[in-house]
């Protein structure tokens, strides 16, 4: 190894993005033929991870990857969660609807294992980064009603706009570094996230029908036997309408938006047939608990 080092220049990415088998092999082989090298048979990553979760079957392992590739591998390999930047994070940065929407549709069989996220040590604020809180709001209403991991950062909720660098202590003017529209949002946002319905249920995307501006919602529900959820975000600074289909019993079905507490009653006849009615101000979500 210490001719290996001696040989190369090593930063802590190459060796975060070569500890795969087949991904250090093409980058290193030409140093590391020389020194006899012969790819493992198992991946360590196969073995370790066994080894740990036969004696702590709870235990969670996270990888930070930015290949989709090498992240399909390792999940394959053991891990509960990938790092979703590339992804999700990424996509919602560039604010395109129909980039998110497809992002979201193509990755549904693997989006619990995401770990999703508007902020973390690395990047700026999200009330910075995304341009506004309200746009930061908009894009956490979608990062965590989403299944997989629903990842936080100290500050997020307060709606702080300058950054806490991972070598201090406290970030500067706490007093006032604050928005009280995000603090709302969160208040109500993660107390509904504490229902078993967004752990233990169904997740299902919907297609939002409709014209002209029904492109600008995106949608999904949660089911469980006992509780039903669609969620409707509006990723977009214009209004947006349109309609969802859902599989409901006749009668009339109440809807309550848990986002403001109103409540709207429909025939379950037409909500099947012709979808649920829905209009949404731009950088908002609806969040409609209803009985199937």
């Amino acid at each position: 190894m210490q001719t290996f080092y001696s040989e190369i220049e090593l930063d802590r990415p190459s060796i975060r993005t070569s500890s795969l088998s087949d991904v250090f092999e093409s980058k290193w082989k030409d140093v590391v033929y020389k020194q006899g090298y012969k790819k493992p048979v198992q991946e360590f990553w196969k073995v370790a991870i066994d080894a740990v979760k036969a004696k702590y079957p709870d235990f969670k392992f996270v990888a930070e990857v930015y290949d989709e590739s090498q992240g399909d591998t390792l999940i394959g390999l053991g891990f509960d969660y990938l790092y979703d930047k590339v992804g999700l994070y990424d996509k919602l940065s560039a604010g395109n609807v129909e980039d998110v929407k497809n992002y979201i549709q193509t990755r549904s069989a693997k989006l619990g294992f995401g770990t999703h996220f508007v902020e973390n040590h690395d990047e700026a604020r999200a009330a910075s980064h995304f341009g506004s809180t309200y746009v930061a709001d908009a894009a956490a209403f979608v990062s965590f009603t989403l299944p997989g991991m629903r990842f936080h950062f100290q500050g997020q909720w307060l709606g702080r706009k300058n950054k806490l660098e991972i070598h201090l202590r406290r970030s500067y003017d706490t007093a006032h570094d604050v928005d009280q529209p995000t603090i709302m949002d969160y208040d109500i946002l993660l107390p509904i996230l504490k229902d078993a319905v967004w752990h233990e249920g169904k997740w299902t995307y919907k297609d939002v029908q409709g014209t002209n501006d029904c492109w600008r919602l995106m949608a999904w529900t949660w089911e469980t036997a006992d509780q039903s959820v669609l969620v409707v975000v509006n990723y977009s600074d214009q209004m947006g309408s349109g309609k969802v289909r859902l599989d409901v019993n006749d009668g009339k079905i109440v809807f309550e938006d848990k986002m403001t507490g109103m409540k709207q009653e429909a025939d379950g006849q037409d909500v099947r047939k012709n979808g649920l009615f829905v209009q949404m101000d731009k950088y908002w979500a609806g969040i409609y608990y209803y009985n199937k």
